[in-house]
């Protein structure tokens, strides 16, 4: 081998290379990457490192290997690491004293040790224990932190499948009053324990993810002023949010699978005001949840003008009452609703979908399982939408305006059995595929002649023929993507 080789990547390895080859004895070498080398074709194969000839190595990944001797030194010997990333190792043979002194690296700035384990056959905790350097500055593990409060260059913590508790330190330590971190993702990390005095979290965050949990309560996020991204994915008991409207820099809400969440307090004040920052909310799979905006909130609710995106589905006793008007979200690009069917005072669903055909910014446009909703606004002035879904409206009986969407490129129109009109003869030149479910529709009318029906890019389903339902809406995406 090249006696100044500097780069190694064996990450896509030939499956008739059935060991390393050898490494340069001048020690030359400065990245190595075996990721998958010998897991992916040779399942009966380990890999084995002399460490004599790595001690100048800068990255060194070693993701989803299958370690079995480790001769010539310890890792605390490569001063010069900055990456290393040990995820899904398994070590066949007891990798400790290996690992033991990681904390003596003083360049070390990208860890990752997800799911890194002992043994080929059970998970361990690998850094269970260990003091990890004070320079790290982006690290993801399964392993509890011993030394949490040291890191206070950290900037991305990913906990990931963490099977034992999770330690937030005291408020009054160094790290609260000096911390740098801006992400924190926990993902099915079901131990988050807060020490006795803490009940917030850094300042600092810009983002934090929380997945599948079995939290009852976050800390409060009240004091998260630079908070920018809020994802709860899977929170399935969470059953509050405080502190949500202080978030005065959040631009993206998502709240995905809380099943006890009833009320989002403090989303009226948070979309109040001319410093709004807020651009994409979403809300999915929340059964339980009634309101999402008190009806003094969104009566007094300002023109948002930073407001993009909006998803709301699977929250079947929310009350569309209680979500944004849309007339007052002008600069909105992407809007989804489906599965509301409550709305007080409201019996043809108009002011559910008050303002929407003003909304000339709007690019993709999904209406999905509004039984209320009986027309729409005229969709004409939406010169800029691309993609139109309208599924599973019962009680709609006619779509106005397709003729002015001069962009419109996909359309989908199916389960809307009231259908009675469509305007076959006016659609835009620039639709390349659409999808025109009519079967159900016993009082359809129009005349469907002049639609062009020799190419795949056209699916229609005449009212005459059986009724097959589709789940949702979804399998249609694969359609508009191909």
């Amino acid at each position: 081998m090249a006696t100044k080789l500097k780069v190694l990547d064996l990450s896509d390895p030939n499956p008739y290379l059935t060991k390393l080859p050898e490494f340069p004895e001048s020690g030359s070498l400065e990245l190595l990457n075996i990721s998958n080398f010998a897991y992916l074709f040779l399942l009966s194969s380990y890999v084995e490192l002399d460490m004599r000839n790595l001690l100048n190595l800068k990255v060194l990944n070693l993701n989803n290997c299958k370690l079995r001797k480790i001769k010539g030194g310890t890792l605390g010997m490569m001063k010069g690491l900055r990456e290393l990333d040990l995820t899904n190792i398994k070590f066949i043979e007891d990798g400790s004293e290996w690992l033991a002194d990681i904390g003596e690296l003083p360049l070390l700035e990208i860890l990752r040790a997800e799911e890194a384990s002992f043994d080929e056959y059970r998970q361990h905790e690998v850094l269970a224990g260990i003091k990890l350097p004070t320079s790290l500055k982006v690290l993801t593990t399964s392993s509890a932190l011993a030394n949490l409060a040291e890191l206070l260059q950290l900037r991305e913590l990913r906990i990931i499948r963490c099977r034992t508790r999770v330690v937030i330190p005291e408020t009054s330590t160094l790290w609260w009053k000096s911390s740098k971190l801006e992400s924190l993702t926990l993902f099915y990390s079901r131990n988050l324990i807060m020490a006795p005095n803490a009940t917030l979290l850094p300042s600092s965050l810009t983002m934090l993810s929380i997945h599948f949990t079995t939290l009852e309560w976050l800390p409060n996020l009240e004091n998260l002023e630079n908070l920018i991204e809020l994802i709860l994915n899977s929170c399935f008991e969470l059953r509050e949010i405080q502190g949500l409207g202080r978030l005065k820099r959040l631009q993206s809400l998502t709240i995905d699978s809380a099943s006890r969440l009833t009320c989002l307090e403090g989303l009226g004040d948070l979309m109040s005001g001319s410093n709004c920052k807020l651009a994409k909310l979403t809300m999915l799979d929340c059964p339980l949840l009634t309101t999402a905006l008190v009806d003094d909130c969104r009566s007094a609710l300002d023109v948002v003008h930073s407001f993009q995106e909006m998803h709301i589905d699977g929250c079947p006793r929310l009350d569309g009452g209680s979500i944004p008007r849309l007339s007052k979200l002008p600069r909105l690009k992407i809007l989804r609703i489906g599965g509301i069917s409550r709305f007080d005072g409201d019996h043809d669903g108009s002011a559910l979908l008050e303002g929407l055909g003003e909304l000339d910014q709007l690019v993709e446009l999904e209406l999905v399982r509004l039984p209320t909703v009986e027309r729409l606004p005229s969709l004409s002035k939406l010169r800029q939408l691309r993609r139109l879904v309208l599924w599973d409206i019962p009680n709609l009986r006619e779509v106005d305006g397709l003729d002015g969407l001069k962009s419109l490129k996909r359309l989908v129109l199916a389960q809307c059995k009231s259908l009675e009109r469509f305007p076959a003869a006016s659609l835009p030149s620039t639709l390349v595929r659409m999808i025109l479910d009519l079967r159900g529709c016993t009082n359809f009318t129009s005349d469907l002649s002049s639609l062009d029906v020799s190419g795949s890019n056209v699916t229609i389903r005449w009212p005459h023929e059986p009724i097959t339902r589709y789940p949702n809406p979804r399998p249609v995406q694969r359609f508009f993507d191909n």
